[in-house]
């Protein structure tokens, strides 16, 4: 579970500074270059154990995960599923490095397993918390092939056959994500493309105990 999230540690555009992790070794085929021992008199061969590689500590995770914080639902073919959720008060504030954000983090997966189109605006969703916060829009993220986190979109239209999976990230203004209890969140779906007007509607208001 700890891997939906673990993107979002190296950067999230708006809200988590870049986190780059290079490495540089020396080839080891140069060893093979030093004088060798004429055939003649040959060394007495000794054993040698491979030098062991130091472990790596772990990069720090900011998050707090609610495995408990699950919901799903189908609505005439499309499943929308909330598969985890995630709580920082360590997220690197962009402007002031020495500051940190409070950040909620909800990872959703959308599958039409239809042959129609639907169209959802959860690009728009609202989060309401239990600390008296309603924030309009997230951040909507997702990793690219490096691991590293990019800006992206999971609401809209969404064609016959196709899946779309994303982070919704929220910056909380007014409280810590630690004193967060439970969360709201509302958004909208319908069948039909986004200008299809008369297309069967369902407004989600879905409720999460955290703690």
């Amino acid at each position: 579970m700890k891997r939906r999230f673990k993107f979002l540690t190296h950067l999230v555009p708006l809200f988590v500074l870049a986190i780059i992790t290079s490495g540089c070794g020396s080839d080891s085929s140069k060893a093979a270059n030093s004088p060798s021992t004429p055939e003649s008199t040959p060394a007495p061969s000794a054993t040698v154990s491979p030098t062991p590689k130091p472990t790596e500590e772990p990069e720090d995770d900011i998050w707090t995960y609610y495995d408990n914080a699950k919901w799903e639902d189908n609505f005439k073919g499309l499943k929308s599923e909330i598969v985890s959720v995630g709580l920082s008060d360590k997220a690197p504030n962009l402007e002031d490095s020495s500051k940190t954000v409070p950040l909620v983090g909800v990872y959703l997966s959308l599958e039409n397993t239809t042959d129609k189109t639907f169209t959802t605006d959860l690009d728009f969703t609202r989060l309401v918390t239990s600390t008296g916060e309603q924030l309009e829009r997230p951040q909507v993220v997702e990793p690219d092939a490096n691991g590293k986190s990019r800006s992206s979109t999971i609401g809209g239209e969404i064609e016959k056959g196709v899946k779309k999976e994303a982070t919704l990230v929220w910056e909380l203004k007014k409280s810590k994500a630690e004193d967060v209890d439970w969360i709201k969140l509302k958004w909208k779906v319908h069948t039909g493309g986004e200008d299809d007007m008369d297309g069967e509607r369902k407004t989600y208001e879905v409720e999460l105990k955290l703690k």
